[in-house]
């Protein structure tokens, strides 16, 4: 399935079938009046074009949209877009053309926003000027976790994260499944001197575990650290 609509959603590569890795498609109809044409490679959205036929809010969902996006109307100019995990919204017009384009982060490799987590516990999303698209997953004590639906573990071989702490710092788990899956690999996290401050950094994976990736955070006590982004390659 390639497109899927319900009220004001439009979900893009919902379950794309195995034997098209790579492709694209043009003129699917969703609900809405909707057009909907997409790119896509490696099995994750690389554009998304939306013409739409009303006025009103639309919201677009992949799960490309955990990472690095932009999107703009047909004139070049920049739309602001709300991310809620893997969905995207704004206020559409009628007779607009709004595409949406998603940054894999370099060959093989997917780069997320940290705060774009499809489920947690713990944590919550800390708002800082310095940070990619103005926020960080943040509040993170130990034992908290945050999951990430649209990224799959299979064949993972590097994490990087730009990281900050005014904390105590502590650990990253990189973990399959949920989080309590299969170790993948960990790393430290020092502190920066704020939580406007910034640092990378990196481990090696192993495993062949597959699932989505989830991140465990232990450490000492209070607030431990935020991460602002993380990229994983095979």
């Amino acid at each position: 399935m390639l497109v899927q609509s319900q009220h004001d959603t439009v979900h893009v590569l919902p379950a794309l079938p195995a034997v098209w890795p790579t492709g694209s498609v043009t003129g699917l109809r969703a609900r809405g009046d909707v057009t909907v044409d997409t790119t896509w490679k490696s099995g994750a959205a690389e554009t998304i074009t939306l013409r739409t036929g009303r006025t009103a809010p639309i919201k677009v969902r992949t799960a490309a949209a955990t990472g690095t996006y932009q999107v703009k109307d047909e004139t070049g100019a920049t739309v602001t877009a709300t991310r809620t995990g893997d969905t995207l919204s704004w206020n559409a017009t009628a007779g607009k053309t709004y595409t949406v384009t998603f940054q894999s982060g370099g060959t093989g490799g997917q780069t997320v926003e940290g705060e774009a987590f499809t489920s947690q516990s713990g944590v919550q999303r800390a708002d800082h000027p310095g940070a990619s698209g103005g926020a960080s997953v943040g509040y993170i004590e130990n034992g908290d976790w945050a999951a990430y639906s649209g990224v799959n573990t299979a064949g993972l071989r590097t994490f990087t994260a730009r990281v900050s702490s005014a904390g105590s710092g502590g650990t990253i788990q990189i973990r399959s499944g949920s989080a309590t899956g299969t170790l993948l690999g960990s790393v430290a996290v020092s502190p920066t001197g704020g939580w406007d401050t910034y640092a990378t950094v990196s481990t090696t994976l192993s495993g062949s575990a597959s699932g989505p990736l989830y991140l465990v955070f232990v450490g000492g006590g209070g607030n431990l650290f935020d991460v602002d982004t993380f990229t994983v390659a095979t």
